[in-house]
């Protein structure tokens, strides 16, 4: 059996993995995001960086454990939406979101800590939002707590109010590619003499 640790503090993510039946432990990676995002840099290769050094933090700790990393931006246009700062961040997201589509981008990363190789996937997921007025994303903003969610929404928390259309992996939008990191879970071989 393998040893796993979730290097995220996320909730939603843990439930995730938790639904699959993986057996893991939580160890949160407590890194700057933001010292990561530049313009030279796709924003694909931006989520599947950070959630390597996510992984990385954790990994010297452990002796023969495999980390998965991950980190969930939102992409509106040219425009990265992280975690919010404030409940008036939180707002301006929401109405920059608002009636139009955007893009979930989450990176994942499997690092073995004995060897320190790493594995990494991306996935992308359009979200479609309905038109919303002022009343309507106060009252959202009310019902959820924002600041740990990336765009300052969560699907799984009343997203009904928010959202028209899902293309593609909900458990994306949620916070983590479930299969995918299962996949790179399942098929990662790392060199072990």
């Amino acid at each position: 059996m393998r040893n796993i640790i979730l290097a995220s503090q996320s909730k939603r993510r843990k439930k995730l993995l938790e639904r699959e039946g993986i057996t893991f432990e939580v160890v949160p990676a407590n890194i700057d995001e933001n010292h990561y995002f530049s313009d030279s840099t796709s924003i694909k290769d931006i989520v599947m960086l950070v959630a390597t050094e996510k992984a990385m933090k954790v990994a010297h700790k452990y002796k023969e454990h495999f980390i998965i990393g991950a980190d969930t931006v939102v992409l509106i246009g040219s425009k990265i939406l992280g975690k919010p700062v404030s409940r008036d961040h939180a707002l301006y997201m929401l109405q920059l979101l608002s009636g139009k589509k955007h893009n979930v981008i989450t990176g994942v990363t499997i690092l073995y800590s004995k060897t320190m190789e790493t594995v990494s996937t991306f996935d992308n997921t359009g979200v479609i939002f309905k038109p919303l007025s002022l009343k309507e994303i106060d009252n959202y903003l009310d019902k959820i707590d924002y600041s740990d969610k990336a765009g300052s929404y969560a699907i799984q928390e009343y997203g009904e109010l928010l959202i028209d259309k899902i293309e593609c992996n909900v458990d994306n939008v949620i916070g983590l590619p479930v299969k995918r990191t299962i996949e790179l879970l399942n098929n990662f071989k790392p060199n072990v003499d």
